[in-house]
């Protein structure tokens, strides 16, 4: 009966420390180990200086180094892909790019997972992406370029980041209003199409301008126009593409996001993380040297503005003829 009662109260002692343990290690704080962001493009672009800037500060105000992992591909279908259906929703893995992948990609049929993947943490950036040609190239305006492609269909090249990118469909989108086609050179980032322009590999591209100022500058590049709402406060004389009387707008905005289903609470932490990084002097002077917006924003309303990109741009897939 002894021996009995001992082996009772021994394993009663075992499940009661086991327990405690596996308590005290959920209740860890969060987070309680570095945070990965995936930013679907190669090192030297808009999303990985922007991501590299946060990692610079980010400790201050989370607690915990983010840990940055460049993964390129398939005009960021490889990362998305990985992060739809291989990342733990636990918060300690987070998407930061832009918003084709999850919005513009299940419209094309170019993915299996749906819209709602991609859960939002917060809103971050937003910059201006401008249609830039060579110094040389004999258009000077988008209406130039418009008749070239109606006079020259499929032969005027342009440099994208692959068919899923929101940069992609506005080519398509300005083939079908100059009523021709635009051939399209797929890059792994916006970082290669800058050179590829230089370099006579294609004829045109749209691009981030602080990615291509010191170009312009020196007189290689030249901007022909924004498919912004409204000109941009860093570049305000580059026109819009409304100004040129073709009604296209795609905005380059960039926020966080985690997989569905993870706890609000940690994506709560994490947004107000990266509020207070948004307001940290250091990232600020990276953002005003690379002419970016910051728009930090809370998860609704960045759900709002993703919804709103999904009807507008679904509509001009299947207006297009690419939907699934």
């Amino acid at each position: 009966m002894k021996k009995i009662l001992l082996f009772s109260l021994s394993l009663f002692i075992i499940v009661g420390l086991s327990s405690t343990f596996a308590n005290g290690d959920q209740e860890k704080p969060f987070p309680s180990k570095p945070v990965t962001i995936l930013v679907p493009f190669a090192a030297g672009g808009t999303a990985d200086t922007n991501a590299r800037a946060l990692s610079a500060v980010a400790e201050k105000y989370l607690g915990q180094p983010l840990l940055i992992v460049n993964k390129p591909g398939g005009g960021a279908l490889v990362a998305a892909n990985e992060f739809a259906y291989d990342t733990k929703n636990d918060g300690y893995t987070l998407w930061y790019g832009t918003w084709s992948p999850y919005i513009l990609a299940p419209h094309l049929g170019l993915v299996d997972y749906e819209y709602d993947a991609f859960q939002q943490v917060c809103a971050m950036t937003d910059s201006p992406m401008a249609l830039t040609v060579r110094s040389d190239s004999p258009y000077n305006s988008l209406g130039d370029l418009l008749t070239a492609i109606k006079n020259n269909p499929g032969k005027i090249k342009a440099g994208t980041l692959g068919a899923a990118n929101s940069l992609s469909l506005v080519f398509t989108m300005i083939g079908m209003e100059a009523g021709g086609e635009i051939g399209k050179v797929p890059y792994d980032g916006g970082a290669e199409t800058v050179p590829a322009l230089l370099k006579g590999d294609v004829d045109v591209i749209i691009q981030n301008p602080a990615e291509t100022m010191e170009y312009v500058e020196a007189g290689s590049l030249k901007y022909l126009a924004i498919p912004s709402l409204k000109r941009s406060s860093y570049f305000p004389e580059i026109p819009t593409f409304i100004e040129e009387g073709i009604d296209i707008v795609n905005s380059a905005y960039k926020g966080f996001y985690v997989p569905k289903g993870t706890p609000q609470e940690r994506i709560d932490i994490l947004a107000e993380a990266f509020r207070q990084m948004s307001q940290d002097e250091k990232f600020i002077e990276v953002m005003e040297r690379t002419k970016q917006e910051i728009v930090w924003a809370p998860a609704e309303d960045l759900k709002k503005l993703d919804d709103q990109m999904r009807d507008s741009f679904g509509k001009a897939v299947q207006a297009a003829g690419l939907g699934k």
